[in-house]
């Protein structure tokens, strides 16, 4: 039950982008808002209808130039509200996870020159227009990324020996990265089939008081974290829908870089980096070619 008070409410949206592909990194995004009224309601998408532009981040990337550029206007007006100002993709990796590029691909560091640095924006001809209101009593807080690529994607799949798990850890890594003061919300897109999270928290060895497990909604108290898991969050849910913009953003910022430094010149990235896609196998072979070690660039999962 929400209560009203004076205080906007904190509320954040986490979602992961890259979680299937082969290729490329895993991108988990946190984007948190102040809210001027009742969470359930204002930033509910079914109930806000065509007020905002902000949805499911595969309907609005769509391959094709024009649709990029509506995802790049969206993810930028998104991170420009919440401060971010870089105008380089390396600047805005640092800016957003604190490690360098050459970090996220320790202990490849070989990998990381074939990322090369790209000028932001990429596919708008100028920056974007400020951010109007997402939604009337809703504004940008904060936004803050976790990023695995593939060599660090391997080590944490072998140390949890699950995707989904490690997806959950992750969850929980950039919640923790700003801690909400007295409580704050979270929305968080649910992980696969997956309707108990108790017992992942408990493996974690997390404090945690479960108030709802349902196949749709899965409800927790952890820290000062009014938690929720919900099915299809970034298609219903603003701070999910926004944080499943900038996360594919980002993710199609390193697959452009790794097209672009394997003599590529389409102007969106070569390769989807997922196993159906033949150019995504042609890229694998040209890193092989390379002499790179596949553990470094292929995911085992």
């Amino acid at each position: 039950m929400f209560e009203f008070t004076d205080e906007p409410v904190s509320v954040a949206g986490v979602d992961e982008n890259g979680y299937g592909p082969f290729l490329g990194p895993l991108v988990v995004t946190r984007v948190d808002l102040a809210v001027d009224g009742d969470p359930w309601t204002l930033l509910d998408l079914q109930q806000q209808g065509a007020d905002t532009p902000f949805r499911d981040s595969k309907q609005i990337f769509r391959r094709s130039v024009p649709s990029y550029r509506t995802g790049e206007r969206l993810a930028l007006q998104v991170l420009r509200a919440a401060g971010f100002r870089t105008r380089a993709f390396h600047e805005l990796v640092h800016a957003l996870t604190g490690r360098s590029l050459a970090d996220l691909y320790d202990p490849c560091p070989d990998l990381a020159r074939w990322y090369p640095d790209l000028r932001l924006p990429v596919w708008l001809k100028h920056e974007p227009d400020p951010l109007p209101a997402p939604l009337k009593g809703v504004r940008v807080a904060g936004v803050a990324v976790e990023i695995l690529t593939e060599p660090l994607f391997n080590q944490q799949v072998r140390r949890f020996g699950s995707k989904a798990f490690m997806d959950f850890w992750l969850f929980l890594k950039v919640l923790r990265r700003r801690a909400p003061t007295p409580e704050g919300w979270a929305f968080v897109g649910k992980i696969g089939g997956t309707r108990r999270y108790g017992p992942w928290f408990r493996r974690l060895q997390e404090s945690v008081e479960v108030r709802r497990e349902h196949r749709h909604h899965a409800a927790y108290r952890w820290h000062t974290w009014s938690l929720h898991f919900l099915q299809d969050a970034d298609a219903r849910w603003l701070p999910v829908a926004m944080a499943s913009v900038v996360g594919k953003y980002l993710r199609e910022l390193f697959m452009l870089a790794l097209s672009r430094s394997l003599g590529y010149a389409t102007p969106l990235p070569y390769a989807s980096g997922y196993h159906h896609d033949a150019h995504s196998r042609e890229i694998a072979r040209k890193l092989q070619d390379l002499g790179l070690p596949e553990p470094c660039f292929r995911r085992s999962r």
